[in-house]
């Protein structure tokens, strides 16, 4: 099974991202959107892994969160990468919580890796994608839209989930395989 690791938003953040998306779609630009439902901030993507491992890897990432806390995530902006040029990916940005989510992610990736899984090559870059550009049609506009988009939504992050993949001609569903506590989560 295809299987991520990510931090879950809650249905106002996802509310709130959904209508900034549906901002920058008036553009016309040709961009496939992120459904609202499976909107998410991804901390590491595991690719196929055998259903047999998820046991294995959830007491490794149950280990890794015990060395972090929860925490406050907001997000207060637009943005795409690349920074500059016609935007590929569009992205909301997370401004407080981006340390702490970062430090999550490293321990995500170090528990990861103990197991075998290969480590990203790129650093982490706390963002919520919006969607990606299928084509360069309306590229400049959907560029000046982000530019000068707008965004304000925040939760408070006191777990995170190991969610499974499932790929269909509609677009992704996302299934919980398993939840990781954060410490001071108050469970």
């Amino acid at each position: 099974m295809r299987l991520f690791i990510a931090i879950a938003l809650e249905q106002c953040v996802r509310a709130a991202l959904a209508a900034a998306a549906k901002r920058l779609a008036a553009t016309g630009a040709d961009v496939k959107w992120v459904e609202e439902e499976n909107l998410h901030l991804t901390l590491k993507f595991l690719g196929e892994v055998e259903a047999g491992r998820i046991e294995t890897l959830t007491a490794a990432l149950t280990k890794a969160a015990a060395g972090a806390q929860a925490f406050t995530l907001s997000l207060d902006g637009l943005g795409s990468f690349p920074g500059s040029g016609a935007p590929r990916v569009v992205w909301a940005r997370v401004y407080t919580g981006a340390k702490e989510a970062a430090a999550l992610a490293a321990r995500v990736e170090q528990a990861a890796a103990g197991l075998g899984f290969p480590r990203e090559e790129r650093s982490f870059s706390p963002h919520v994608t919006l969607g990606r550009r299928r084509t360069s049609y309306g590229g400049e506009a959907l560029a000046t839209a982000i530019a000068a988009g707008q965004l304000a939504a925040s939760q408070r992050v006191d777990e995170f989930v190991l969610y499974r993949s499932d790929l269909r001609p509609a677009g992704p569903v996302y299934t919980r395989q398993a939840v990781v506590p954060l410490p001071g989560a108050g469970r």
